[in-house]
């Protein structure tokens, strides 16, 4: 403060003397304003002069122990507070005038950032901050879950009880006592999708199926579904395919989600077959006498006769599905169906003869097809 005295008496000395000739003292009123009106610590503030008279001299105080000549000062304040300004005003015939005022610098409050994945496939989940304070340091984290727990500090983690939407809120407070919050929703989702499949046709098939499969995910949604036929390559599903070729296939299948939970293979089983069976009828054979069951001889003139009782035989195999009966059409009746090899049905006796009996056999595979013998046609006699 002396040498603040000295300054200004010294100051006065010399505007007297540069002015010891004018006796005449003209009205002085030292007054001023800054911009922004409400400024914080890391904004410049324009100190503007508002002083009246014949002023050649200006003093600034700034409160915080810096000091400006200028007629329109800018100065820039450390740190938020309160602070009184002083402006000294001295005339040209070396008459002064002083005011103080009060400016507060208030604090920049400290900005909260959030670091988190907002699609979680662990019930673990960390979460980090990225806050930052332009004018000072923060010296807390206040974190809620969104389940009802809270916790501390710049890194935490949390486990969750169960899936489902959560809302994050991080409080910050800075050195200075000024808070910020933020907000952001996460989702935790440890469920894997669960797939399923629609085929054309169930059981052996003989023709094309049609494969088709159904994702689904109660959270985060389906991302991808996978496919392979046997041992073939993992394939992207993007739409109903078609199985063509004979034989018994095993279709494998799994989907992903968009939390990065992934399903466990399943598979199931495709059974195609579009070749007939092949058959005969092996007994009566045409062209014979039969007695007894058994073929005795040809006849002359290519008839075919059974005589008493006589059990009618047939063959019949299936390379792919096999085969599932065998029925035996007598005059384009059923006469009798037979699920078990060897296959064989029961002729009916007639008395003492019938002539004209057409007989064949029509054996089905376990797909549908099916294969006719050729007809015979023969007299039973008894």
């Amino acid at each position: 403060m002396k040498g603040k005295a000295l300054f200004i008496a010294g100051i006065m000395i010399i505007v007297a003397f540069m002015n010891m000739n004018t006796m005449a003292w003209a009205p002085l009123s030292a007054d001023f304003t800054w911009q922004p009106e409400n400024p914080n610590d890391l904004q410049e503030v324009h100190f503007i002069d508002n002083s009246s008279g014949n002023i050649v001299i200006w003093v600034w105080y700034f409160g915080d122990g810096n000091s400006s000549t200028d007629v329109n000062p800018y100065h820039k304040y450390a740190d938020n507070g309160s602070y009184n300004v002083t402006l000294i005003v001295i005339s040209a015939y070396g008459n002064m005038d002083k005011i103080t005022k009060q400016i507060n610098i208030s604090n920049v409050p400290p900005h909260a950032i959030i670091k988190v994945d907002a699609v979680n496939n662990k019930s673990n989940v960390n979460f980090s901050s990225l806050s930052y304070d332009d004018d000072g340091s923060i010296v807390n984290y206040t974190w809620q879950f969104g389940d009802g727990s809270t916790a501390t500090g710049k890194t935490v983690s949390h486990i969750y009880a169960n899936d489902g939407i959560y809302n994050i809120n991080l409080t910050v407070k800075d050195n200075d006592g000024a808070e910020n919050e933020t907000n952001t929703s996460i989702m935790v989702d440890t469920t894997s999708p669960v797939t399923s499949y629609n085929l054309s046709c169930s059981g052996w098939c003989n023709g094309s199926v049609d494969v088709t499969f159904n994702a689904t995910d109660n959270l985060s949604g389906v991302s991808k579904t996978y496919y392979k036929i046997d041992d073939g390559e993992w394939k992207e599903y993007n739409g109903s395919f078609t199985v063509t070729s004979e034989g018994i296939h095993k279709i494998y299948f799994y989907s992903t989600d968009n939390a990065g939970n992934v399903e466990e293979v399943k598979n199931t089983t495709v059974k195609i077959d579009t070749t007939k069976p092949t058959v005969s009828l092996d007994l009566p054979k045409e062209g014979y006498i039969h007695i007894a069951g058994r073929a005795i001889m040809p006849t002359l003139l290519h008839h075919t006769f059974v005589i008493g009782e006589f059990n009618a035989e047939a063959t019949a195999t299936d390379s792919n599905s096999g085969i599932d009966y065998v029925e035996f059409i007598l005059n384009g009746d059923l006469l009798w169906r037979d699920y078990i090899s060897p296959y064989s049905a029961y002729l009916p006796r007639e008395f003492p003869a019938s002539i004209g009996n057409k007989l064949k056999v029509i054996a089905y595979d376990m797909a549908g097809n099916s294969q006719e013998s050729e007809e015979i046609t023969y007299m039973k006699i008894l």
